[in-house]
């Protein structure tokens, strides 16, 4: 797309010389928008990224907290069962029994 039609053979120099420039500009300007679509689209998926990398340390938060649950319900049926003895469970086993079969 030419700027001018020259009117001298010195503007037609100068004309191409514009019109290549221009040219150029254009070029430069539709690879910033290429470039700017691709940030956007990066950017998207980063952030689909780092949503997905939070479930996934939020489920492995719940898991680590279910584990400690557990061993805690574990350790303390540990320490009962070593504090009563085998003769206090069975004790304790028999007094369940008895208040839930009477």
């Amino acid at each position: 797309m030419d700027i001018l039609p020259a009117e001298s053979p010195g503007q037609e120099t100068v004309l191409a010389m514009f019109n290549t420039i221009k040219e150029r500009m254009d070029e430069v300007q539709r690879d910033q928008r290429e470039e700017r679509d691709a940030r956007v689209v990066l950017t998207t998926r980063v952030d689909a990224l780092e949503q997905r990398d939070n479930v996934i340390v939020d489920k492995l938060d719940k898991i680590a907290q279910d584990n400690a649950s557990r061993e805690g319900a574990l350790k303390l049926s540990m320490w009962t069962a070593s504090f009563l003895g085998p003769t206090g469970l069975l004790g304790v086993a028999a007094t369940i029994y008895h208040l839930f079969t009477h």
